[in-house]
């Protein structure tokens, strides 16, 4: 299979604060670091792009990545889309997707749990 595969998420240790009900930080970090075991367990070349949403520019690390790797798809974490206070950078973030990974398919996840189906539903689809 060998597709590569870019999980785009929120850096939990530099955010320990959260309006999402149930936000545990350690718990989604553990949880997204299990998913993309799983996923290269399956075949898929996956890696996480953590965003520190602190930062003063949170999208650098994602246009670093997508202008040195190429990724046939990217999936953008629920801990970015679910944030009405983050709205502006995730409009930044899928912008620089759709300019620097021409051709790569883009997923959401509902929740870290479901990330692996998500991915995997995604490019069945190709």
């Amino acid at each position: 299979m060998n597709n590569r595969v870019l999980l785009i998420g929120v850096d939990t240790s530099k955010f320990l604060n959260s309006n999402i009900p149930g936000y545990d930080p350690a718990e989604i970090h553990r949880q997204s670091v299990i998913a993309k075991d799983k996923m290269i367990e399956m075949g898929y070349d996956a890696k996480w792009c953590y965003i520190d949403i602190t930062s003063s520019n949170p999208s650098e690390k994602l246009l670093e990545e997508l202008t040195t790797n190429q990724f046939d798809c990217i999936l953008v974490g629920a801990g970015l889309r679910k944030r009405p206070d983050q709205l502006q950078l995730l409009q930044t973030l899928i912008n620089i997707v759709h300019e620097h990974a021409i051709g790569a398919k883009i997923c959401f996840n509902e929740d870290v749990h479901d990330t692996v189906e998500s991915v995997t539903k995604i490019l069945k689809l190709n």
